[in-house]
């Protein structure tokens, strides 16, 4: 930031009507919630709001304004005025919150009792939830995953919540976000560990949600392949999620609940991830194919499993595709051919 930026920035904040009002005794967090400018405030770093902000007691009611759905206000927009300012301010990405939030397991456990509950989601305070975990795992990704291992509970509940998408995009999230290959590695391993693969394969027998069985098809897919991305996997960071996704166990799980099934947002949905198997990885650069061979991995995905698979169910995909459930016409999938 230039000296300029800073001046101007100092003369904004010493004329902001926040600090006045965070200074007086009496002030509530609801009042300094109803300013128009709180949130813009907060993002050029007013010290004066966030230092009101990051306590504790604030920290409480900005969390309980997401986490708990409101009620009274028949206009939706008045009614969650207080959740999304909220979960912009909890978001903002300056280190008072975060670092405030990342590190107190209190407020976590309040962050995520969101998910600790077996009701639907509001999927619109879900994007809120998402959106504060997305900047936790940025900017403290190590204390985020060490709480994640200490409560390895809620890859359970994140599952259960598939159905909705500020969650399966969480997911998605927690797989791919970690720029630190040590740390990416760690989570993997860990993934794999609480059976990620295995609680995913398993919702496409378990459920019949529409939402539920297309997000978990496309979860499924979207991490098939960035698993096999040569720009992010050289480094080995994700090979113990792609194994466990190309085992035959998990493959011949996905299509026994693809060709067993009459739901049609499951054959639908499900034949996207075979068609993901059947895909070739982006071809490697230079360097990636080096780091390869040091390590002596393949650089194409061996498709002699998914093959194996296909070939035992062959006749049961074939009726699949002609003859598909519901009075459908049979199946088109385009150029490629299972």
């Amino acid at each position: 930031m230039t000296s300029v930026d800073m001046f101007w920035q100092q003369l904004h904040i010493e004329d902001s009507h926040l600090n006045e009002l965070v200074d007086q005794e009496d002030t509530t967090l609801d009042r300094v919630l109803a300013e128009d400018d709180v949130i813009q405030e907060c993002k050029t770093k007013n010290e004066k709001l966030l230092e009101f902000l990051s306590r504790t007691e604030n920290m409480i009611q900005l969390i309980n304004h997401v986490v708990v759905e409101p009620k009274g206000e028949s206009d939706e927009k008045a009614r969650f005025y207080k959740a999304f300012v909220s979960s912009e301010l909890l978001s903002s990405d300056t280190s008072n919150i975060t670092d405030k939030l990342s590190k107190d397991t209190m407020l976590l456990d309040q962050l995520w009792s969101f998910v600790r509950t077996d009701k639907e989601l509001n999927p619109l305070l879900a994007s809120f939830f998402s959106k504060i975990i997305h900047i936790l795992l940025n900017r403290s990704p190590n204390s985020v995953l060490e709480y994640l291992k200490d409560n390895s509970e809620l890859i359970d509940k994140l599952v259960y919540h598939l159905d909705t998408s500020a969650i399966m995009d969480l997911i998605y999230n927690i797989i791919t976000c970690f720029e630190n290959s040590i740390t990416r590695f760690k989570c993997c391993h860990w993934l794999r560990d609480v059976r990620l693969v295995q609680k995913l394969v398993a919702q496409l027998k378990d459920t019949t949600s529409k939402e539920k069985l297309s997000n978990t098809c496309h979860l499924i897919s979207d991490t098939i392949k960035v698993c096999r991305d040569p720009a992010e996997n050289f480094k080995g960071a994700k090979d113990a999620l792609l194994i466990e996704l190309e085992l035959e166990e998990t493959i011949e799980n996905i299509v026994k609940a693809i060709t067993g099934s009459k739901n049609r947002y499951l054959i639908d949905n499900g034949v996207g991830i075979l068609m993901t198997y059947l895909k070739k990885p982006s071809p490697m650069g230079m360097i990636q194919l080096m780091i390869v061979a040091e390590q002596d991995k393949p650089a194409l995905v061996n498709l002699n499993t998914f093959n194996t698979v296909i070939i035992r169910h062959l006749g049961a995909i074939q009726n699949l595709i002609h003859s598909p459930t519901s009075g459908h016409a049979p199946m088109g999938i385009g150029s490629d051919k299972l």
